[in-house]
């Protein structure tokens, strides 16, 4: 579990991207796993010029009013610099891994050209984020990049690889989960908790919070701006 030496950056492509933006994409089952799972990384993106798109598998019907669910992540999405939002209707608690998901997930990462996308790890105990790991697995297969997050229903299987600083992030990662005030009932949502996981996660690396990753792969020359490392 000890941090590469490249954990202390955010994954970035170096002079292989330098005649354009890099595509950051993050995929979530529901409406709030991306802010949990690498809302401060891919704010750190967005600080550098990354083009930063988020996508949710479902509307989150089952956890609330699906138009109020949009409306929250829509405004977490903005507070953590996406350029795109995305939402592909499939039924909550019961996505699946099919080639139709597979399919739309893909034509998105197509259609931005994405370099570096972030989703699930398939070591989780709610079905819908094994099944997106699985999907966008499949779908970022040729993606340059592909990092697996963690959410408050991981299993201890999680086995994080890569650890990125985000002690400059932490309060926009924060910001953003307010916004779920559907879910304020359930205890993984509640933002002291969220700051606790952040600065746990930053003990191994040495950072004041962190957000950590199992690595799919890491294809071409990746390198990442250099990050102020947090003061002990």
């Amino acid at each position: 579990m000890n941090a590469l030496s490249s954990g202390t950056q955010v994954p970035n492509h170096g002079d292989v991207m330098a005649d354009r933006k890099v595509s950051v994409v993050a995929v979530g089952a529901h409406p709030d796993d991306i802010e949990f799972g690498c809302g401060g990384t891919v704010a750190l993106h967005a600080d550098v010029g990354d083009l930063v798109t988020f996508i949710y598998v479902s509307n989150g019907e089952r956890g609330g009013n699906p138009k109020e669910r949009t409306r929250e992540a829509r405004e977490g999405a903005k507070i953590l610099g996406a350029r795109k939002t995305e939402f592909l209707g499939f039924p909550d608690g019961a996505i699946g891994d099919s080639i139709n998901v597979v399919n739309r997930i893909e034509k998105i990462l197509k259609t931005v050209d994405a370099d570096i996308v972030y989703t699930h790890t398939s070591s989780e105990r709610h079905q819908d984020h094994r099944d997106v790991s699985h999907a966008a697995t499949s779908a970022a297969r040729t993606c340059p990049a592909l990092m697996y997050f963690e959410t408050p229903s991981s299993s201890n299987l999680f086995c994080p690889q890569y650890y990125v600083d985000i002690t400059s992030t932490i309060g926009r990662k924060l910001e953003a989960v307010r916004k779920h005030l559907t879910q304020k009932s359930k205890r993984a949502v509640r933002p002291e908790l969220v700051e606790g996981q952040a600065r746990f996660r930053g003990f191994d690396p040495q950072f004041l919070f962190a957000e950590c990753f199992e690595i799919s792969h890491l294809h071409g020359q990746i390198q990442a701006p250099k990050l102020k490392r947090a003061a002990w």
